[in-house]
């Protein structure tokens, strides 16, 4: 997984940023099989995809490919850049493959297990038009899961 956006460049968070994440009932998220604690600064290094690893990564461990993050972030990449499953590269994109990965309201998720990160002030940043996240930074702030989104 990844975020697919056309926004160019990061930003910096001038403030705490609240964002949601899938998490299970013990913490542990169920894409990359981490667990997370509260009040605990994780970090991660963004890590983009130029046109030569992403056609590395496209005949690569499926694992490793470029993908979208669901069925609204397909849809709005299809509708808007005609990109379709990842098959061609497209330079107004941004793909960032590396990063931790949140969404900026819990409705944007539909999931019932979600939980309450913040992306830190001073934080680096990219979001995308579906509501999407990935920073370097995040942070775990409430472990109660969100049941009425």
């Amino acid at each position: 997984m990844c975020l697919i956006t056309e926004k160019k460049g990061f930003r910096i968070a001038k403030k705490d940023i609240p964002v949601w994440k899938v998490l299970s009932t013990n913490g542990i998220s169920p894409y990359q099989g981490f667990m997370y604690e509260r009040d605990v600064l994780y970090e991660q290094p963004l890590e983009l995809v130029d046109e030569k690893l992403y056609n590395k990564l496209l005949n690569g461990h499926s694992d490793d490919r470029i993908c979208p993050f669901d069925g609204t972030d397909a849809k709005y990449l299809s509708d808007k850049h005609k990109w379709w499953g990842g098959c061609e590269y497209i330079p107004e994109l941004i793909y960032i493959r590396k990063g931790l990965h949140s969404a900026g309201s819990a409705r944007r998720l539909g999931r019932s297990s979600i939980v309450e990160f913040i992306i830190p002030k001073g934080s680096r940043y990219y979001t995308d038009a579906t509501d999407l996240y990935v920073s370097n930074r995040l942070i775990l702030k409430n472990h109660e899961e969100k049941t009425n989104i």
